[in-house]
């Protein structure tokens, strides 16, 4: 049954399956989550802030600035609330590090298909990504960069370990120090 499906689908099935299931219970957990937590009232605050009064506002006020400055920016762009922005934003980061965990076993053990697709269904069942799905935190986005940064430094290895090619994995590692770089308190 994994075969045809695989012959089907292809072999980065198991990865989609998994973006798009990841996509589909953040979407569960949000509909069905009336409160925004602490942090996520904080990143929508700020970006409320950075929207009204500039960059040098939310550096003022908030020592990690990069989620705001994505929920403004997307909230703007669409029109949309800040708040289901930073949601969009959460979902498509998670669902990313999803697709990227299932697609480093999947290029890892490439003749074993199960292996693959019993990994999207152990991302897709794993307690601590889906006890936090309707939570707007900045640990997805350091999730999806330090995914994305070993996946890239496999390809890199894959390719002959030529230094023009390590860069995306440098910057992919920036990425995640950028979600993770400083603790997240508002100053008075």
């Amino acid at each position: 049954m994994i075969d045809g499906l695989n012959r089907r689908l292809g072999a980065s099935a198991p990865a989609w399956f998994a973006f798009v299931g990841s996509l589909l219970l953040s979407w569960l957990a949000v509909g069905g989550s009336s409160v925004l937590n602490r942090d996520g009232m904080l990143y929508v605050d700020a970006a409320l802030r950075f929207r009204a009064e500039g960059f040098a506002e939310l550096i003022g006020t908030f020592d990690w600035p990069l989620l705001s400055m994505l929920i403004a920016g997307l909230g703007g762009v669409i029109g949309m609330g800040f708040e289901n922005a930073g949601h969009i934003i959460d979902a498509s980061l998670l669902a990313g590090t999803c697709a990227l965990m299932v697609d480093l076993v999947r290029r890892h053990q490439p003749d074993d298909a199960a292996m693959a697709w019993a990994t999207c269904v152990a991302v897709l069942a794993m307690p601590g990504y889906n006890g936090y799905r309707d939570q707007i935190l900045r640990e997805y986005g350091y999730w999806f960069f330090s995914m994305l940064a070993f996946w890239l430094a496999l390809q890199w290895e894959r390719r002959g370990c030529r230094w023009r090619d390590a860069l995306p994995c440098q910057l992919a590692v920036v990425g995640a120090m950028l979600f993770r770089s400083a603790n997240h308190t508002l100053r008075p």
